[in-house]
């Protein structure tokens, strides 16, 4: 299945939605390119909505922890809504550990209420 890549505003945040595969040739790299364009753009918070990814793959990891890092200081980064494949390879990598992970969308608006 191909990746698709949607992002919307919620509350201060940009979410993107992703669905599909996260996969080279193109899924990492697109997703990069967006996660690139979305700092330059000047976004504090983005989250990624995976909760339809049913694969990734290291250039997918490495976008995301690039991003992190970029964010870490003067914004966040989170995953909202993994999917079961997503939570498995987060707690093998121990991403949960630096990456805030939310079960669900209202759990995230809670968040960003109380920031």
């Amino acid at each position: 299945m191909p990746m698709i890549l949607e992002q919307r505003k919620r509350g201060s945040a940009i979410i993107v939605d992703i669905i599909g595969e996260i996969k080279k040739p193109q899924g990492s790299n697109e997703l990069d390119v967006l996660l690139k364009q979305l700092l330059e753009k000047g976004n504090k918070r983005i989250g990624l909505n995976m909760s339809q990814v049913t694969y990734l793959d290291s250039g997918a990891i490495s976008s995301i922890i690039t991003t992190y890092k970029k964010l870490k200081k003067k914004g966040e980064m989170f995953i909202v809504e993994p999917s079961p494949d997503v939570i498995d390879i987060i707690t093998l990598l121990e991403l949960n550990s630096i990456i805030n992970i939310y079960r669900s969308e209202e759990e995230l608006d809670h968040h960003l209420k109380s920031q």
